[in-house]
């Protein structure tokens, strides 16, 4: 289970059945947080990505914000799809592919003692409102769904994500050793 918490306008915090903070809904950006390692990173990202093109009748294209790179992949050479889950880096993110779609960016862990990133900070409400949670030296995704989405099909996905992608973050006790300290 998990529970949508509104923050301000178009802003929301997601938190699970144990109160965990579990990722965040701020313009059009999806962010799924506490995964202990790249890879369950882009396994959660994958999942996610065919629930999406599952609730979207098959592709991912008409709920996914199709920026620079999206139609394919960087250095792809002859724009020829090829098969399977590939991760790039364009420079500024790591994306994951999944054939030739880009599904979501991958969000690196930082030092356990950064402060949260804005984003984090207006996702709580607040730095007094942020519980402590491991985000900080965790790995998350983040899905960037399309500006024309509504907000109430947004929340909508965010279900259909957060079903897909729960099981491979960390659990509970992997998480509390992982609390940051500036908290």
């Amino acid at each position: 289970m998990m529970r949508i918490i509104p923050r301000s306008p178009g802003a929301y915090l997601f938190r699970d059945a144990g109160h965990a903070t579990v990722g965040w809904l701020e313009a059009r950006t999806v962010r799924f947080t506490c995964f202990a390692s790249h890879r369950d990173a882009v396994a959660a990202a994958v999942q996610g990505a065919l629930a999406l093109a599952a609730y979207a009748g098959g592709t991912t294209s008409r709920v996914l914000h199709a920026g620079p790179g999206a139609a394919r992949p960087p250095n792809d050479a002859g724009g020829e799809a090829r098969a399977g889950v590939r991760v790039l880096n364009d420079g500024r993110h790591e994306w994951v592919y999944v054939h030739a779609t880009r599904v979501a960016r991958l969000v690196p862990p930082t030092s356990a003692d950064a402060v949260p990133s804005i984003e984090e900070v207006l996702a709580c409400g607040g730095p007094s409102a942020c519980p402590p949670t491991p985000e900080a030296n965790a790995f998350s995704i983040e899905f960037l769904l399309s500006e024309d989405t509504s907000l109430d099909v947004c929340l909508t996905i965010v279900q259909v994500l957060y079903a897909a992608v729960h099981h491979h973050r960390m659990r509970p006790a992997a998480r509390a050793s992982r609390v940051p300290s500036w908290r």
